[in-house]
C-alpha cells in the first residue's frame, strides 16, 4: 500500500499527464490550422488523418492518466478496508 504522500504525488502526476497531453494536442491542432507558428509534427495525409491523430494523442493521455488514477483509487480503497 502506498503512503498518502506518494499517492498524492502520483495523483498530481496523473492529472499533469492528462493536462499536458491535451494541451500539446491542442497546440498541434492550432499549428496545423496556422493559428500558431511552428512545425507540424502530425504525420502526412489529409485533414481527416490529422484530426484523428490529434484526437488520438489527446485520448491517449486521458486514458493513461485515468488508469493511474483508477489504480490509485483501488490502492486507497484496499488500504482503507484494512483499517
Amino acid at each position: 500500500m502506498l503512503s498518502d504522500n506518494v499517492r498524492g504525488f502520483l495523483q498530481m502526476c496523473a492529472w499533469g499527464v492528462i493536462a499536458i497531453g491535451v494541451l500539446l494536442a491542442a497546440l498541434s491542432g492550432l499549428g496545423y490550422l496556422g493559428v500558431m507558428p511552428g512545425p507540424v509534427t502530425v504525420g502526412g495525409g489529409g485533414p481527416l488523418t490529422t484530426v484523428l491523430s490529434l484526437l488520438g494523442r489527446a485520448a491517449a493521455s486521458v486514458v493513461q492518466g485515468g488508469l493511474l488514477l483508477a489504480l490509485l483509487s483501488i490502492d486507497e480503497r484496499l488500504q482503507n478496508r484494512g483499517h
